[in-house]
């Protein structure tokens, strides 16, 4: 298939080409190459922005469907739900990112969480179908964003990240068709599953553009530059 390695099998490729960067989603419990592959992939203004309203609204929506869920209980309490499991997936995802930003994700998700709860609990007719419909569109736009970020490797074609306006001239209609058709299917399946692992990545994101650990700024760029020069994936 193109970029296809030499000594490449069709099917690693295949998931090279699905998942841009395999790597990114088993090696979840790796803080700086997630927080590093944040960094890469989230560089325009209209991407940043996109990721910081749907990825809260993702998550939020996630935790107000399971909210639905009621988990049995010897006293009948109407707050236990499969809400909470995903809230303590969360938070502490947060600290693998060092104990500022696990507090900080975690007062985030308990915020998220009793939102989502006393949505939940509120009687909103058809309550779930707005929680997962909020989701799947939050997911959407999100993914869509990413369409003012440079084209990475394999879905450029190439070893080099491209320029949108450089790959509209130089990539073939059928190259163009399979991403148009992933941006709508496979890739915002992975872009709903990112958004929880992402949350803390955005957050430590934040804390680093006020000026917090300025030494920790300057090795991400580092990191970020390295990545993007001798592309190992």
């Amino acid at each position: 298939m193109p970029g296809q390695r030499p000594s490449e099998s069709r099917a690693h490729a295949l998931v090279r080409y699905l998942t841009i960067v395999p790597q990114a989603h088993y090696a979840v419990f790796d803080a700086d190459l997630q927080m590093t592959l944040y960094e890469l992939f989230h560089t325009h203004r209209i991407s940043r922005v996109g990721h910081a309203v749907c990825t809260p609204i993702v998550c939020f929506s996630a935790l107000a469907a399971l909210a639905q869920v009621r988990l049995p209980s010897p006293l009948d309490a109407p707050h236990l739900s499969l809400a909470l499991p995903l809230a303590a997936l969360l938070g502490a995802n947060g600290y693998l990112h060092g104990r500022r930003i696990g507090a900080l994700t975690t007062a985030v998700v308990v915020m998220m969480t009793l939102a989502a709860t006393l949505f939940a609990a509120a009687g909103i007719p058809h309550a779930l179908a707005l929680s997962v419909g909020g989701m799947l569109l939050a997911g959407a736009l999100q993914t869509w964003s990413h369409a003012f970020e440079p084209v990475p490797p394999p879905l450029s074609g190439q070893r080099d990240f491209l320029s949108l306006s450089v790959w509209r001239s130089q990539a073939s209609p059928g190259r163009k068709l399979a991403a148009a058709a992933l941006a709508a299917t496979a890739f915002i399946a992975l872009e709903l599953l990112a958004s929880f692992r992402i949350l803390p990545c955005q957050l430590r994101a934040y804390a680093l553009a006020l000026g917090r650990a300025p030494s920790e700024r300057m090795a991400l760029d580092r990191r970020v530059a390295e990545l993007r020069t001798a592309w190992p994936f």
